[in-house]
């Protein structure tokens, strides 16, 4: 299935998080990700291989990420789909929020915040044991609203570019991002960081973030299909976003920070 191509200067950093190991084995899925960091795309893709043959979820997950980010593997969005989507009836909550997205871009299936926000509720019946309604409740155009907001959140992460100033620097914290859907505005309610300097120190670096966030929000709108949005009720929700990463890891797409080791 898969082809060794070349892998991105940036996947040795983007690949270094760690995850709560799924009770099932992850054994090649965790191989697959050492060779990432050694740039060796053949090995990590007869890993995934191997991986997805003993149904790894998280095997399946990263070869939807690969196909998704152009990393050692032509993109694809119809592949990126399909391999999220088994891994998330495996049971990995984190590719069936990737699929969910797809669903909302309209990336690789066709465009349906129906079915994004049947996916985001598998993801959350997953992770929070919750009853999943039925599939005429994604239809109601509350349920639809919500799963845009939803979207636009987490497209918004994926879409930020980090900025290089401030990892270098060395400044982390979070920030906490208001998305209205009636209006399409986001907006920062607060934002903390670590080092514990004055703001005259550490304001233009943070800031930096903040406005690399806030461009992730605009593209996320510009990107998404605006849906009709009721006229009774109050869809903004808030978002807190971390800031740590290393300095390597500043150029690259935040969406394969997600693949956790």
């Amino acid at each position: 299935m898969m082809q060794c191509a070349s892998v991105r200067a940036s996947a040795l950093a983007l690949l270094a998080l760690s995850f709560d190991a799924n009770a099932q084995s992850t054994a090649q899925a965790d191989a697959a990700l050492i060779a990432l960091d050694q740039k060796n795309c053949e090995a990590a893709t007869d890993a995934l291989n191997k991986g997805m043959a003993n149904n790894e979820p998280r095997s399946f997950f990263i070869a939807g990420q690969l196909f998704e980010y152009g990393i050692c593997l032509k993109v694809d969005p119809a592949k990126s789909a399909s391999t999220y989507e088994r891994a998330a009836l495996l049971g990995d909550t984190e590719a069936a929020r990737s699929l969910a997205v797809l669903h909302a871009r309209g990336a690789g299936v066709p465009q349906s915040y129906r079915e994004a926000g049947r996916w985001y509720g598998v993801m959350r019946q997953e992770k929070q044991g919750l009853e999943t309604p039925g599939a005429e409740f994604y239809a109601r155009p509350d349920a639809i609203a919500k799963t845009y907001t939803e979207a636009v959140h987490d497209l918004a992460e994926q879409r930020m570019p980090y900025p290089r100033d401030a990892a270098v620097a060395g400044v982390t914290g979070k920030v906490r991002v208001r998305f209205d859907p009636r209006t399409g505005a986001a907006n920062v309610v607060s934002s903390s960081d670590n080092t514990g300097l004055s703001m005259t120190h550490v304001g233009p670096n943070k800031r930096l973030f903040e406005r690399a966030l806030l461009a992730g929000y605009d593209d996320a709108v510009k990107t998404l299909p605006n849906p009709s949005i009721p006229d009774r009720g109050d869809f903004a929700t808030e978002r807190d976003v971390k800031f740590e990463r290393n300095p390597n890891s500043a150029a690259g797409p935040y969406g394969l920070q997600q693949l956790r080791r």
